[in-house]
């Protein structure tokens, strides 16, 4: 899989269909995730926990 940052791009490991939420945080806390014509924002709390709002 690959993230696009600006003009990077990245690299992410998937291993079965399962991806190590380490690699999508590795740079912030927070993430966007286009699904269809809607974008999420998958959240890392202090906590450690995800949450994911529209």
């Amino acid at each position: 899989m690959t993230e696009q940052q600006g003009s990077t791009t990245r690299w992410i490991p998937v291993h079965r269909q399962r991806l190590d939420s380490r690699y999508l945080f590795r740079r912030s806390s927070s993430v966007l995730i286009e699904h269809g014509s809607e974008v999420y924002q998958l959240r890392r709390t202090r906590a450690g926990k995800l949450i994911l709002t529209k």
